[in-house]
């Protein structure tokens, strides 16, 4: 039921034909907003089909549309939409005894900045978000975290990790929709009982 009240997100996507030149070059031909310049994390990309990326590499199902990976010292965690979509990848890269001092974060923000563009609050917060405003059933619009993507440096006994974790909601609702039956775009008021 929940679903229902975010479906009108879909209609946000921009249309090929009003995208602007610089932000179709930025997301090669995607047609949803992004909140990067890249949607992918090592090749993995929001939006591809699980059967695609079981081609790539040996993928382990943990169930309820989720996969696990390891590629060298890598490890990725793929969710997928019913209808087989990546919409969720997270992955944790060991970095070892690395000293995470000004030069390793000004190197590590200079690439992410590079392939990712500049973070939601600055290249210093490793954060990137789209937010847009949608309306409710109860007709009042509401800001909804459609597209993120966070990367973290975590210390622990064995060193520091570098992770990351994509998210674009958008394909999960629209595929939990098709999936049951729902039209995109149904509201409550489409709703009679």
């Amino acid at each position: 039921m929940r679903i229902l009240a975010l479906l009108p997100i879909l209609f946000l996507a921009v249309p090929a034909h009003a995208m602007t030149p610089e932000l179709a070059t930025q997301q090669k031909g995607f047609a949803f907003k992004s909140a990067t310049k890249a949607r992918d994390i090592d090749g993995i990309g929001l939006g591809m089909r699980i059967e695609d990326i079981a081609k790539r590499m040996a993928l382990t199902p943990l169930g309820d549309n989720q996969y696990a990976a390891t590629i060298g010292k890598v490890q990725y965690r793929l969710e997928t939409t019913p209808l087989g979509r990546i919409f969720r990848i997270s992955s944790a890269e060991p970095l070892g005894n690395v000293v995470v001092d000004d030069a390793f974060n000004r190197k590590l923000n200079a690439r992410l900045e590079a392939k990712y563009g500049v973070p939601a609050n600055g290249i210093d917060s490793r954060y990137w978000d789209l937010i847009e405003t949608v309306p409710g059933p109860d007709g009042k619009y509401r800001r909804f975290v459609s597209n993120c993507l966070a990367v973290k440096l975590v210390q622990d006994d064995d060193g520091i990790t570098l992770t990351m974790s994509a998210i674009d909601s958008r394909y999960l609702l629209s595929d939990k929709a098709k999936a049951s039956g729902t039209a995109a775009g149904t509201t409550w008021a489409d709703t009679s009982f």
